[in-house]
């Protein structure tokens, strides 16, 4: 029989009944009128289609990136760097763009 892979939506409320999301400062009406979107809905939703779209999507976001829209105004999508990877990954490699908060 194969191994059950994660948790059911009632075993993840159990064990963390609480759930933190960390996003730019004036994205609650955003996120209350339209969900907390993924990357991909979120550009979606902003209409950034090709090569733009392609880079946010693929690229390690070493800085967070502001997305505009005539009928929604800015959003920004955010870094993909942890604060510090050292207590997760002893000896990992930062991106380099990403290095910087591997400093200090």
């Amino acid at each position: 029989m194969p191994k059950k892979l994660g948790v059911s939506p009632a075993e993840l409320i159990a064990r963390y009944p609480r759930l933190y999301h960390m996003a730019e400062r004036d994205s609650l009406p955003s996120i209350l009128k339209h969900g907390l979107l993924s990357t991909s809905s979120l550009l979606d939703l902003y209409a950034v289609n090709g090569e733009r779209r392609m880079a946010i999507e693929s690229d390690v976001r070493g800085q967070s990136i502001a997305i505009e829209h005539s009928k929604f105004g800015t959003a920004v999508v955010r870094d993909q760097c942890l604060p510090s990877a050292r207590p997760y990954a002893p000896g990992l490699d930062a991106h380099p763009q990403c290095s910087r908060v591997f400093l200090g």
